[in-house]
Order: C-alpha cells, then structure tokens, then sequence
C-alpha cells in the first residue's frame, strides 16, 4: 500500500493513494482510493471513501476491472479493524 495523508485541523485527514487486493490463488485487483478519517478521542478511527479499480484485474477478481467500490472501515485503539466495500455497477 502507498498512501499520502494529509492532517487537518478538525481531527481528520484526507487519504490518497494506492493498494491492490490479492487472493489465495494469486488473483490480483490493483486501485487507488481517496478517503477521509475521522480520529476519536482515546484512540481510533474510522474512514469513509472510494476505490476506483484499473483494468487488469485477474482470475476471480476480473469484475472488479474497470469500476469503482464504496467503502468505510473502523479501527479501535488496539488496532483491530473492519473494513467493508461495496461494489458499484
């Protein structure tokens, strides 16, 4: 994962950059993705943003060539997380 954050003055920060999803069988989907955190009190955080997936998805993952995914996740202050996307068509 490649990410640029950028701290603003209201306990957020604006997230750029790029990741790829990769199954067991070695399927890829590569997209970069633009969010906003929001950082709580005592730890945590949680984001809300977009996936705007490129064309050579592989295998498994091919559907996701070409389109974009809405997602959000949380984070508590020990580092556990839940991340989910929803694949817009």
């Amino acid at each position: 994962m490649n990410v640029t954050e950028t701290f603003r003055d209201n306990d957020t920060s604006y997230l750029q950059g790029n990741t790829k999803y990769v199954t067991d069988n070695r399927d890829i989907a590569t997209y970069t993705f633009y969010a906003i955190a929001n950082y709580h009190v005592g730890g945590g955080y949680d984001s809300n943003g977009i996936a705007i997936f490129d064309d050579v998805a592989t295998g498994n993952l091919s559907s996701l060539s070409n389109s974009v995914g809405v997602y959000k996740d949380y984070v508590d202050r020990n580092g556990t997380g839940t991340f989910l996307m929803w694949h817009w068509r």
